[in-house]
This record gives C-alpha cells, sequence and structure tokens, in this order.
C-alpha cells in the first residue's frame, strides 16, 4: 500500500522541469513498457506534466488541486498516481514549505529507458512480466529484436569527417563544448569506428570456404571490429587471424576464440609493424594552442596502440599497455578517439608512465560523463588539471627563497613533489 501524505487541499503549487530530452518515441516506450506497471492515471499524470513543461513561464495558479480536477481523479489517487512514477525514474519530486499550509513542488521530469535499457533492468523487467505474462512478453521482444542486416548488401555509408571535412583549428569547435555544457540531452548515438566490416568478411569467407554466411553473428563482428580498431590492425591481416581462431566444428555463437584472436593481434601489434594500419606521422608540441587542431586530428584518425607508439617514438606498445586498452575499450566502453585522449593525459600527467590504476580511474570518469570523443575528453580533463592546480596552490606556502637555498630546503622539496604518490593523484579525481 502507498502511503500518501504530502499532498494536502490547499494552494500546493508545481512547476515542471525537463531533466531530459522527451522524443516523440518515447510515447511508444512509455505504453509498451511502462502503462502495465505503473497504471492509467500515472500516465496521464505524466503527460499532463509534460504539457506543462512545455509552458516556458512558471504559472503559480497551476495546483495539485486543479490537475486532479482536469485528471478527473481525487488529490489522494493523484498523490499515488505521482509515486507510481517516482517509483520507475520517469520523476523526481522536489519540496519546499512555503508556511504551514502551503508547499512549493518541482517537478524533474525524465524520459523513459529506451527498450535495450530497460530490458537490461531486472527490476523493471521482471515487474513487467510477472503483470503481462510469458506470451506478451515474447511478443515485445519481437517487436524489438534487431534484423540482421543481409549478407549481399555491402555499407557504402559515409563517415563524418568524409561528408563534412571539418577543420578542427577553427574556434567554433574548440570553444563550443564550454558555450553549451549546461544544456540537458539523452544519450546519442557513437561515431562508427573507422573499420570495414563488409572486407573483412570477404577476406574471411575467402579463407573459410566452409564457414556458413549466417555463423558468426553481427554481435561478433561488432567485437572483432572493436579489438581490431584497437590495435590498428588492418582488414585483410585481421581476416587471417580470425580464421585461425575459428573453430567449425563448434556451435555458432562458439566457433570463435576471442582470447586467441585479441592474444594474437596484439603479438602482431609488439613484433609485426607491418600488420598495422599506416597512418602519417605528424609532430607536435603538445603544449602548443595552434596545434590543437592537428592533435585532435591524430587522436581521432588512428588506433589507441598507434598512438601510444608514436607517444613512444615509434617504440611497440609492452603487451601490458595493449592489456589495458583492451580493458578501456571493454569494460568501459571508450572509444579508440577517447582512449587515445585518455592515454595522452595520463602520460603527461604522471611523468611518461602508463600506472593501470590511475588510467582505469580517470577512464571511468569519462565513461561516467559519456565523453564520446577527444575534443570532448581534452576538455574534460584540463577541468581536472584546474581542479588539482588549485588544490596544490592552496596547499603550498609563501616560502623565502633566498633563505631557503641556503638550508637546502628546496632541494627536499622537490624530492617531495617527486615522491608524489599514486593516491594522491587518483584524490584529484575524485574531487571533479
Amino acid at each position: 500500500m502507498i502511503k500518501t501524505n504530502i499532498l494536502k487541499p490547499g494552494a500546493n503549487c508545481y512547476e515542471v522541469r525537463f531533466s531530459s530530452v522527451i522524443a516523440s518515441s518515447d510515447v511508444i516506450f512509455l505504453t509498451n513498457f511502462y502503462l502495465p506497471i505503473i497504471g492509467t492515471n500515472a500516465f496521464a499524470l505524466y503527460f499532463s506534466f509534460y504539457t506543462s513543461g512545455l509552458n516556458i513561464d512558471y504559472i503559480e495558479d497551476d495546483t495539485f488541486d486543479t490537475l486532479a480536477s482536469k485528471l478527473d481523479i481525487s488529490l489522494n489517487e493523484l498523490e499515488v498516481a505521482l509515486h507510481r512514477l517516482e517509483g520507475v525514474g520517469l520523476v523526481k519530486t522536489l519540496t519546499k514549505n512555503l508556511n504551514e499550509t502551503s508547499t512549493s513542488f518541482i517537478i524533474s521530469l525524465k524520459q523513459p529507458k529506451d527498450p535495450k535499457s530497460f530490458f537490461d533492468d531486472v527490476i523493471l523487467l521482471g515487474t513487467l512480466k510477472k503483470i503481462l505474462g510469458v506470451k506478451e512478453m515474447n511478443r515485445l521482444v519481437n517487436i524489438y529484436t534487431k534484423r540482421k542486416n543481409p549478407d549481399d548488401y555491402k555499407d557504402n555509408s559515409l563517415s563524418f569527417e568524409e561528408v563534412y571535412n571539418p577543420d578542427f583549428d577553427d574556434m567554433n569547435y574548440l570553444s563550443a563544448r564550454n558555450s553549451f555544457n549546461k544544456i540537458f540531452g539523452r544519450n546519442a548515438s557513437k561515431l562508427p569506428i573507422n573499420f570495414n566490416l563488409a572486407l573483412l568478411k570477404e577476406k574471411l569467407f575467402a579463407l573459410l570456404p566452409n564457414l556458413k554466411r549466417n555463423a558468426i553473428s553481427e554481435e561478433e563482428f561488432d567485437e572483432i571490429a572493436r579489438i581490431a580498431t584497437l590495435y590498428g590492425v588492418q582488414e585483410e591481416d585481421c581476416a587471417e587471424r580470425l580464421s585461425s581462431s575459428i573453430n567449425l566444428e563448434n556451435k555458432p555463437g562458439e566457433m570463435i576464440d576471442f582470447n586467441q584472436f585479441n592474444n594474437d593481434l596484439k603479438w602482431d601489434v609488439s613484433h609485426l609493424p607491418s600488420r598495422v594500419r599506416r597512418n602519417k606521422k605528424q609532430k607536435m608540441n603538445y603544449f602548443s594552442n595552434n596545434q590543437l587542431g592537428a592533435k585532435l586530428r591524430l587522436l581521432e584518425s588512428v588506433a589507441p596502440s598507434q598512438y601510444l607508439s608514436f607517444r613512444q617514438n615509434g617504440t611497440a606498445p609492452v603487451e601490458s599497455d595493449l592489456l589495458l586498452i583492451d580493458e578501456l575499450s571493454k569494460n568501459l566502453h571508450l572509444l579508440p578517439s577517447v582512449i587515445n585522449a585518455l592515454i595522452d593525459y595520463c602520460l603527461e600527467r604522471n611523468d611518461n608512465v602508463l600506472a593501470r590504476n590511475y588510467v582505469m580511474k580517470v577512464g571511468s570518469t569519462l565513461a561516467r560523463e559519456d565523453i564520446d570523443n577527444a575534443l570532448d575528453a581534452m576538455n574534460y580533463l584540463y577541468k581536472i588539471d584546474k581542479k588539482a592546480h588549485k588544490r596544490q596552490k592552496k596547499s603550498s606556502k609563501a616560502v623565502d627563497t633566498s633563505e631557503e637555498i641556503n638550508n637546502g630546503t628546496i632541494k627536499e622539496e622537490t624530492n617531495k613533489e617527486e615522491e608524489r604518490s599514486l593516491d594522491e593523484l587518483l584524490k584529484m579525481i575524485d574531487e571533479v
């Protein structure tokens, strides 16, 4: 039984604010997934809030008593509906007591989960399944199951760079992120990785003529492309390594030994540079503003293993560093360009040492911020440095330089600075 005690007859005004973008497709998601759980009163209340939120001007006459009358329900039923919306995460209710008889409310309206996120939520999915039953749930699953693209079609889509040819030296790119950092949104689609899956399939099926076209799923091909993109391996060489990692006697879904495939590509990167995709090297000053555009282009265009090699003057990355790169991609779901920006930052900040704990800590903050390009990553990491600088400046004490030279304090302070522990660096990240 839901307790109702916050809405009382009287001057209880409310204001609706959107905490995220609500699209027309959300109406379908609300109807299919949420309506059976929250009921018709809560469903109608959500769209009443949505309509009210579209009015920019705040009208003090918007009260819950008036809203209950419009919906033809009691104030008690309206509060139950409000709590049902809160329970599934569609609204957040903020209150402020104005006096003994009236309270002001802010209703923060959120968009519903998309089908993938909803089906990943064990609690919501279990509740819906309990209400609908197996038959109706199977119908929903069929509606939202991704259809496989025909194998005889080739992907001829162009990348963003090919279509729009952006000039990253343009200040509109360099300053845009800081200008609109308070705008709310929702998870957007990621820019596609630079890997030709059609070419990989062509080479793979030529190497393994007995391999059936539908034996490897699109999800498996996506994982293959992810690994190959991290290491910058060319499609032909990737197909060769993949063919040796496939056991045709196993059933679909279990044919590929991904551990062997991953290890083989890491070995190639470390020992056979000729297998790595060629990119024109660029020399730059990492702290020069007029080279920022060139640096961004490099971060966006090469694989993380290549960028790390570039930072090491052409020396191939060691296996532990390649394993770290794979973790950043597989566990934190960072895109290659974001991993490049992360590598660049950590090497500069930590005396050219790629310490795993430090990199994973910084990487997790980028993942939480849902950063999906090098420019946003650099802006965010700059904010971390700015925060760290303020902390150091605040904790430092004014000293008499001449006196320190006489008593050897400068040397002692220098040694202390060099001995800064990894834990202190990680604390700076936590404070952002």
